[in-house]
């Protein structure tokens, strides 16, 4: 499903369950208000902590981490986390990877909700009972299992054979697989899983060897040292049957699902959804290389640069964020897709890879909204922003090529042509003269009437200086005006 970044946002800031975004390094890069009243902590303060800052354990990162990115998401995982007055509480975690338009993992994104006060083990007993599968527990302290009779029935004895020691199941494992079982116990054990499991044969009273799945969880110390484990065994030998008769067809699915999976995390990092919708509705082959008329808009925020050094980082960041998530949420109400973004400019295009009959007028129509957004914007501007905001843009109409390109160390979606050599050069003179818009010859010719263009006046002087302007340059007028 596919969905607009502000029906995400929505969602996002809204949730009564605490949301949150961070880096793969582990640092926050977003958190709702839930999380932020959850843990006693202001959303700022929030971003400025890593998350081992607010992890009862640190180590359980690295268990996270290892789970989450061996499977691409986890469920349910179980976690203590810090408030903000050292209190600790027990929560369950629902997250997936982000990843880049390389299909790399990026950072990670989740949904966090506090447990009521019961061990981890206890959860998963109570979990399972009534259920199919066999229980057991294995006190580490005193090396001692408890097996139930459905346990024991499992493998064809009886609920009063069996004692408790820890060889009544390793024993009976095929040789072949105890040293990975073993392993799978040492690995979950050092914190390296959220949860254990493994498959493996095992040999029943008759002497036959059954395929097996053991899973479970751990009581820990405030040491992070397993106190006792507990989970279940299922006899799976009818799924291991099932899965050899399908793995071919499942092996060719998944190769197919993981090369939707990469084009889709490719182009959602520059289309809009409705744009992203009818490429992969026309086939991916139209993201690698297409040839067509196309409107290109260079939009920079000016005079803006040196301004960190007044406010401070933190405050820049957040004014440049919003401003940005601004723009590019009214670029893609209008179907427009945001090809690049470089620090305070925006490059956009409306027709790349897939070109409609409106897409200019869709770009001039964007170009006037944002002048109305910069008019709004300074009517409730923050105190400490000295100036008004101010945008220039170039505007450019013609042929672009479009397509992946780069190395095998990097590859962008990426316009080439002369409107993007163009829509720069306007935008840049835009910048100079201090006026908000330009467009080219091709614009007011594929146009017409339809728009309110003026032509640029000459002669122009900047600082006492003449400005050589091109042939052919149109003005947008000013609604401020």
């Amino acid at each position: 499903m596919l969905l607009q970044r502000d029906h995400y946002k929505v969602f996002f800031d809204t949730s009564r369950d605490g949301m949150y975004i961070t880096t793969q390094e582990g640092y926050f890069v977003d958190v709702n208000l839930a999380f932020c009243h959850w843990l006693g902590y202001s959303r700022i303060e929030l971003l400025r902590k890593h998350v081992e800052d607010i992890l009862a354990l640190p180590t359980e990162r690295r268990r996270f981490r290892h789970e989450i990115e061996a499977n691409g998401a986890v469920t349910g995982f179980r976690i203590k986390l810090l408030t903000k007055a050292k209190e600790e509480v027990g929560c369950q975690i629902n997250a997936v990877v982000l990843r880049d338009f390389q299909g790399e993992v990026d950072g990670y994104i989740g949904m966090v909700r506090p447990l009521r006060s019961v061990s981890e083990t206890q959860q998963f007993s109570l979990a399972l009972r009534g259920s199919q599968d066999g229980l057991w527990e294995w006190d580490l302290r005193r090396n001692e299992m408890d097996f139930s009779g459905r346990w024991k029935a499992l493998l064809g004895y009886a609920s009063f054979e069996l004692t408790k020691n820890v060889s009544e199941w390793f024993d009976r494992v095929h040789p072949e697989d105890i040293t990975a079982v073993k392993q799978a116990i040492q690995t979950y054990c050092r914190g390296e899983g959220a949860a254990l499991s493994s498959y493996f044969r095992m040999k029943n009273k008759a002497g036959d060897y059954l395929w097996m799945l053991v899973r479970g969880v751990g009581e820990f110390d405030e040491h992070g040292k397993v106190l006792r484990l507990a989970g279940s065994l299922s006899n799976i030998t009818a799924h291991i049957k099932m899965v050899e008769n399908l793995k071919t067809q499942e092996e060719a699915l998944e190769h197919r699902n993981e090369s939707l999976a990469q084009d889709k995390a490719a182009l959602a990092r520059f289309f809009s959804g409705d744009v992203l919708a009818r490429i992969l509705q026309g086939g991916v082959s139209a993201t690698r290389e297409s040839l067509g008329n196309a409107a290109i808009l260079q939009v920079k925020i000016n005079r803006i640069q040196g301004l960190w050094k007044t406010v401070g980082a933190d405050k820049y960041a957040s004014f440049l964020n919003e401003l940005l998530t601004d723009l590019m949420d009214l670029t893609y109400g209008r179907g427009g897709s945001v090809n690049k973004i470089l620090g305070d400019t925006l490059l956009i295009s409306f027709g790349a890879p897939l070109g409609q009959e409106d897409d200019l007028e869709r770009a001039v129509a964007l170009a006037q909204e944002f002048l109305g957004y910069r008019m709004t914007y300074n009517d409730v501007r923050p105190d400490w922003l000295t100036s008004d905001l101010d945008f220039s843009m170039g505007l450019s109409w013609g042929e672009v090529f479009s397509g992946t390109m780069g190395s095998v160390h990097r590859l962008e979606y990426t316009l080439l042509g002369s409107p993007v050599t163009r829509a720069s050069i306007l935008q840049s003179l835009a910048e100079r003269l201090r006026l908000p818009l330009l467009i080219d010859d091709p614009v007011k010719t594929a146009t017409g009437l339809r728009f309110p263009l003026v032509p640029l006046a000459a002669p122009l002087r900047q600082d006492g200086k003449p400005v050589k302007v091109p042939a052919g340059v149109w003005v947008l007028e000013d609604p401020k005006d």
